[in-house]
């Protein structure tokens, strides 16, 4: 797998895991980002072939917002990683067509599988 996976997280813990663990399974993680202000430069520079996005991160705009940036500049796939299950958020989050919303904490076997299946 050469794949790469752009990973926007605000907690540093859960970034680094998640990152750790796609290296494991052979996917390309060129950095994790905390805030929507670096994820179109990230976007550009490193064409990622999935974003997993968190919901809330420390920027004015959250995910959501973040994720109908990028539908603006690119048809890069989002898979929504958050603790947020409320259903206003998961309504807003389902407007921008993500291809999966996984709910924190997310195991390490459910998140291999959502990103290989995103990505086959």
């Amino acid at each position: 797998m050469n794949e790469t996976v752009l990973i926007v997280e605000d907690e540093a813990l859960v970034g680094l895991s998640m990152q750790d663990t796609l290296i494991r399974y052979g996917f390309k993680i060129p950095r994790v980002i905390d805030n929507a202000d670096e994820l179109i430069p990230a976007v550009m520079e490193y064409r990622p072939d999935l974003i997993l996005m968190d919901i809330r991160i420390n920027s004015f705009v959250d995910g959501v917002d973040a994720a109908e940036r990028i539908r603006l500049v690119s048809d890069i796939p989002v898979v929504y990683v958050t603790a947020h299950n409320d259903p206003a958020t998961r309504g807003r989050a389902a407007k921008t067509d993500p291809m999966g919303y996984l709910v924190k904490p997310v195991e390490e076997t459910t998140l291999v599988h959502t990103v290989k299946s995103v990505l086959s």
